[in-house]
């Protein structure tokens, strides 16, 4: 008895070398286990080997679950390339995969297809093949409806080319999907904004702050709708809490800065002005705002210093050197308001603006024919504002 215990407790594992080793298994199937061994090892590339190699020796081993088994090995090969950026060898796996199996219906594959169809779609959109991820998208929709992240990655598509229209619908059948994700009813928010349609924007937009209310980007982007609309205050309070959430998001201080200013609350956006040069001493841009903001204070000294820097920072800043020379023409320096006008027009030849305000100062200085001469270029360049 203790002898036939111990032949029944033999490991399965023992017993399949036996039966390998009694010659009760042929070569073709061999293969199989090999390959499902390989398959549980994740050696994606000697399980799809042993298993062809199977087929070759049997073709009528390619059953459904043979099929199966190959199938998925191609698609998580596919996937390990994606992973390592390896786009092109991920495209041929993702092909092969749905090659041999297009609309198989095998519990839980379909939603792997959907994946397979979306990842090669993926590699299609960075790639630049925009045409192909989209018909990939569509095609992990037909597999799967259900599948969230086709319909937000073809609407992205469909808001990169401006196809408003087609970005919404998906992103709703997203939000459909998934009535969790924020990502979805941002982008549609943002889509709507591009629209025009901001009531719905700030709807969105609402929406994802209440779904990911740590977002600064989102706050930043009502607060412009605000903005937009002159609900100075509103717009001020969301730029607010998007810096509150990232203290180093100079796009949101350059945003309240507008609203400061459109408030007529001239020192609070100097303010503003000033920490984004403490973050980027070397954005010539906030140098620039700042010095607008002094010359709208009447502080024409403090506003040239800020000009000079933003010209230092960038050399080749036209507008710089404009709004240097308007402080220069308020303070009566009209030699110095002429050479800042004519930098500004050697860097943007066909500015009849630029023309214009050094005719002005050219009149200003006594110099009647050059005033006259830019008068008329300025009229040539189809500048009529005066």
């Amino acid at each position: 008895m203790r002898n036939r215990r111990m032949i029944i407790t033999i490991s399965c594992a023992a017993l399949a070398t036996m039966v390998l080793v009694l010659g009760c298994v042929n070569p073709a199937q061999e293969q199989v286990l090999k390959g499902d061994n390989f398959f549980k090892q994740q050696q994606w590339d000697n399980a799809i080997a042993a298993y062809n190699k199977a087929i070759e020796l049997s073709p009528e081993l390619n059953t459904a679950e043979l099929n199966t088994k190959l199938t998925e090995a191609y698609i998580n090969r596919g996937t390990d390339y994606e992973a390592t950026s390896d786009y092109d060898k991920a495209i041929a796996d993702y092909m092969k995969a749905l090659e041999m199996n297009p609309t198989i219906s095998v519990a839980g594959l379909n939603t792997k297809l959907s994946t397979a169809y979306t990842n090669r779609g993926t590699t299609y959109e960075i790639k630049g093949d925009y045409d192909k991820a989209i018909a990939d998208y569509s095609s992990a929709l037909k597999m799967d409806l259900g599948f969230t992240n086709a319909y937000f990655k073809r609407g992205n598509i469909f808001l990169q080319r401006k196809d408003y229209d087609k970005a919404i619908a998906d992103y709703t059948k997203a939000i459909e999907t998934s009535p969790g994700y924020a990502d979805a009813y941002y982008n549609r928010g943002d889509t709507y904004s591009k629209k025009g349609d901001n009531a719905n924007a700030i709807a969105d937009y609402t929406k994802t702050i209440e779904l990911a209310p740590k977002t600064a980007l989102t706050y930043d982007a009502r607060g412009t709708l605000y903005a937009n609309k002159g609900e100075y205050d509103k717009a001020i309070a969301d730029y607010s809490k998007a810096i509150e959430l990232d203290p180093q998001y100079i796009e949101a201080y350059n945003n309240r800065v507008d609203a400061y200013l459109n408030k007529g609350e001239i020192d609070k956006a100097i303010a503003d002005c000033t920490k984004i040069i403490e973050i980027n001493p070397n954005d010539a841009t906030a140098y620039l705002n700042r010095g607008e903001t002094y010359y709208k204070k009447g502080d024409y000294d403090k506003a040239i210093a800020d000009y000079t820097k933003a010209i230092d920072i960038t050399p080749k800043l036209a507008l710089a050197y404009y709004k240097r020379g308007d402080t220069y023409y308020k303070k009566r320096d009209y030699v110095k308001a002429i050479a800042d006008y004519t930098k500004m027009i050697e860097l943007d030849p066909k500015n009849g603006a630029a023309y214009y305000v050094r005719g002005l100062a050219y009149s200003k200085n006594v110099e009647k024919v050059k005033a006259e001469d830019d008068f008329s270029k300025a009229r040539a360049l189809g500048y009529q504002s005066y």
